[in-house]
């Protein structure tokens, strides 16, 4: 029995696989009706448990409702008719099982919390089993596995939703079980300050998501990460988030958000799977790409995973990453078999770019290379989906992590080669293990991840028989946007050869997907950001304009606006934070307004209470100087209080009111005035 303090768990005990089963506890209250693209709302906040009572912790809980995308859809006549699991399906579905040792080592073990993938779209806690893993580990760790909002539940998007509850739910959820974790693993046994997150496809997407969670400026509820092969499809724009919520409404005869949080469960479970069919290929959704997924909210998920990590806006933590041999073979379509089916699916997954980027795409791709068009296909979409973030994430941490040595990268070519071919070799209830026709490689991978769950490197306990795990190496000079091979470390495994080897996806293909707008704005090359604007300009997106903020360069801003006009509060902010007149003024032409304010509360006069230059430059261009801060105070008390008197005075000579505010309050607080 597990004691909670707010709740008693009774689990069930398998004494063959020496594991105790915690099942179907509730972290989160049920999301339905008014909680509907809310906040997951913790469990302990709307507790209705009875104290005297014990409670049925051994049955496998229902799974959030599941959808599946249109490119393996199977009912062309019935578009919504969703997929189910063996344990059916619930709205009630924030749930988590627990899986500890009989027999643990300690009584403050490491923990494993693991996120299933499926496309944001499916699976459940069972989706990647760890009874091997506690198993093997000898008592050594305790295996969490989660539950969150999928399809239309987790992921609609829109203006509507943010403005009348939340964007990326799911990824909500995520964090709001991992909080639990925190709360309660010690009444099982584990340690709040050992937990690794852990995930596969959507899994490993997610986990990236949780690095970057909230711009990565708090402390973390988890103390390393493990991504493997992270799915990183295509944010929708705000105009693509605007088509997938009217769709949405158009399907339920609805009009609004509050409509939608109205309509029947099974309805809303029926129009997931319809949006999802009706949608596609339409917006940015090629083949094999799910239509629901995260997006940039400006709150939780701030920048596009690429933008986070070539910025340093994610956690510190040791990291494990890895991919499989052909990662785009199943999302590719085996019926294309010329270029011109190929190039017109790449341009639905491609929107937004022009001929130079196709040019380009298949330059670094030519047909040539490859013996079929299907091949051809997989391998390009296997590596800008899934290999090259790999790349991104390793070699970023190397060089601003704390400890470049916590980061290692895998390359696996055994059992299918496969998206998710690792997982047989790790994944598996105690009867199924291996599920993997390789034993011996099924133990020597599981040690690996068992010796980084417990110790954040992959060597120490790891299989007497398993080659040493180089952790991956930084080029040192402090960018991963270089493209070259310079000698970064993996362990490549095939069933014959478990060796280092140098990391296959640095090179030009990544550069061309990912990360070459920001060396040449670092390096100040023009030539380089005026190619890059031209030939990609779906690319110029917030995070190379940011780039050339922080860099000090409104003349690489005019150009990727130029290229792509879209602006963001957070761009705004930064440009306004430096103080930087020129990228205002290029903000301001591109449409922003001056009085606009940031994230709806603070108003950008606020950033120059203490340089009475800059705020005569402000007024000059139409800033109001009755404007407020975040916290309701009028910018005129601001500037009584902490910033210049020559300020004070502008702002009163330009007719600030003096009857806002506390203003002799906020004199009494001035220490020195002259």
């Amino acid at each position: 029995m597990a004691d909670l303090g707010y709740v008693k768990y009774q689990g069930t005990t398998n004494t063959t696989a020496g594991i105790n089963y915690f099942r179907g506890l509730q972290y989160a209250a049920s999301p339905s009706g008014s909680l509907r693209w809310q906040k997951p709302r913790p469990i302990e906040a709307s507790n209705t448990f009875d104290s005297g009572t014990v409670y049925n912790a051994t049955q496998i809980a229902p799974a959030c409702y599941n959808s599946q995308p249109k490119s393996t859809y199977t009912d062309p006549n019935n578009i919504t008719a969703f997929p189910h699991t063996p344990w059916g399906e619930s709205e009630d579905c924030l749930i988590l099982d627990v899986l500890a040792p009989i027999h643990p080592v300690s009584s403050s073990l490491p923990v494993v919390v693991q996120i299933h993938g499926g496309g944001y779209t499916q699976g459940n806690a069972q989706s990647y089993p760890g009874d091997a893993l506690v198993n093997a580990s000898n008592g050594g760790i305790i295996y969490v596995s989660m539950q969150y909002r999928l399809g239309i539940f987790g992921f609609l998007s829109g203006a509507e939703v943010a403005q009348n509850g939340v964007q990326n739910a799911g990824l909500l959820d995520q964090r709001s079980a991992l909080d639990w974790v925190q709360r309660n693993i010690r009444a099982f046994g584990g340690d709040p300050t050992k937990v690794t997150i852990w995930g596969g496809s959507a899994g490993g997407g997610s986990v990236t998501a949780q690095l970057i969670a909230g711009g990565a400026y708090d402390e973390p509820p988890f103390s390393a990460a493990i991504a493997e092969y992270p799915w990183w499809q295509p944010f929708l724009n705000q105009s693509e988030q605007e088509m997938q919520f009217n769709t949405a409404l158009r399907l339920s005869n609805c009009s609004s958000v509050s409509c939608l949080r109205s309509i029947d469960t099974l309805a809303l479970a029926a129009l997931s799977q319809g949006v999802e069919n009706s949608t596609y290929p339409t917006a940015g959704d090629g083949y094999g790409v799910y239509y629901f997924g995260p997006v940039v909210d400006g709150k939780f998920i701030k920048e596009l995973p690429s933008v986070a990590f070539s910025l340093g806006h994610f956690y510190d933590v040791p990291l494990l990453v890895d991919h499989d041999a052909y990662e785009g073979d199943i999302f590719s379509n085996m019926t294309q078999t010329t270029q011109t089916e190929e190039t017109a699916d790449a341009i639905d997954l491609f929107p937004f770019a022009g001929p130079a980027f196709f040019s380009r795409l298949y330059q670094l791709y030519p047909a040539s290379d490859y013996n079929s068009t299907f091949f051809q296909r997989q391998t390009w979409f296997g590596d800008f989906i899934i290999n090259c973030p790999t790349y991104i994430m390793a070699t970023n941490a190397v060089d601003r992590n704390t400890n470049s040595s916590a980061v290692f990268k895998l390359t696996f070519a055994a059992g299918s080669q496969l998206h998710g071919a690792t997982s047989n070799f790790l994944a598996s209830n105690i009867t199924g293990w291996p599920s993997a026709n390789n034993h011996t490689l099924a133990v020597i991978m599981s040690s690996y991840f068992i010796s980084f769950a417990t110790t954040y490197d992959p060597n120490p306990v790891r299989a007497a028989n398993a080659p040493y795990w180089p952790s991956y190496l930084s080029n040192g000079n402090g960018s991963a946007a270089l493209g070259e091979s310079v000698g970064f470390d993996t362990l490549a495994v095939t069933y014959t050869t478990i060796e280092p080897a140098t990391d296959p996806d640095a090179s030009a293909k990544c550069d061309f997907f990912y990360s070459h707008q920001y060396q040449a704005i670092r390096e100040g090359d023009e030539r380089q950001v005026r190619q890059f604007c031209a030939e990609v300009p779906s690319l110029a997106t917030l995070g190379p304009k940011t780039e050339a903020i922080e860099q000090g360069r409104p003349d690489f801003l005019r150009l990727l606006l130029e290229s792509n006009n879209t602006i963001s509060e957070t761009l705004v902010a930064a440009a306004y934070e430096r103080r930087d007149r020129d990228s205002v003024r290029a903000l301001l032409g591109c449409g922003w307004q001056i009085n606009t304010p940031v994230y709806s509360t603070a108003s950008l006069v606020c950033f120059a209470i203490d340089d009475e230059d800059f705020m005569q430059w402000l007024i000059g261009n139409g800033a109001d100087v009755d404007a407020v801060s975040n916290l309701d105070e009028p910018v005129l008390a601001m500037a009584i209080a902490h910033g210049s008197m020559g300020v004070v005075r502008l702002l009163l000579t330009q007719g600030a009111d003096i009857r806002h505010g506390n203003l002799l309050h906020c004199a009494a607080q001035r220490r020195n005035t002259p």
